[in-house]
């Protein structure tokens, strides 16, 4: 792996969890109890906020992108992040912030 390709996962991985603490951020407005796992996660936000219409459905597509991506990053020992999925993973989280930010205020 090269240097570039560490920073890349690296900053991908701190996405990946920012982007995973703001869907819990807007997943405790409507439930008490969070789903243990990064999969249960997305569910449970898909099922709160995207079937409800609440959020768009590109939005759950982008997450569940995002579990594939970070899975990718972080169990296929030659699975590769580039820029464009890293830019795709920080446009998401932008996403996010915005949604969360919207539901404070």
């Amino acid at each position: 792996m090269t240097d570039y390709d560490t920073r890349t996962v690296t900053s991908f991985f701190g996405i990946a969890r920012s982007g995973r603490r703001f869907i819990k951020g807007l997943l405790l407005f409507k439930i008490d109890e969070l789903p243990t796992s990064h999969r249960g996660i997305v569910n449970k936000f898909g099922e709160l906020y995207v079937k409800s219409g609440e959020m768009d459905r590109k939005l759950g597509r982008k997450l569940n992108d995002g579990i594939r991506l970070r899975n990718k990053a972080r169990y296929d020992s030659h699975g590769e992040i580039g820029e464009k999925e890293a830019q795709e993973m920080i446009r998401l989280a932008t996403t996010l912030i915005d949604q969360l930010n919207r539901k404070l205020s």
